[in-house]
């Protein structure tokens, strides 16, 4: 089941955030990210770690 998560847009640009999405998720197109109260939230087939993140 999808997860949507949010973490701070501070500590990532969206282009980086979509070419780790697309590496760590490559059967999914459409991550539906946008930037909320600067935050980026995404839709994701599992949680994406901080490990992950930095």
């Amino acid at each position: 089941m999808p997860v949507t998560q949010t973490i701070r847009s501070r500590y990532i640009k969206e282009e980086k955030l979509l070419r780790l999405l697309r590496r760590l998720f490559p059967e999914q197109t459409n991550f539906s990210i946008q930037l909320r109260d600067d935050q980026w939230c995404f839709t994701v087939p599992s949680l994406v770690s901080a490990t992950d993140l930095e």
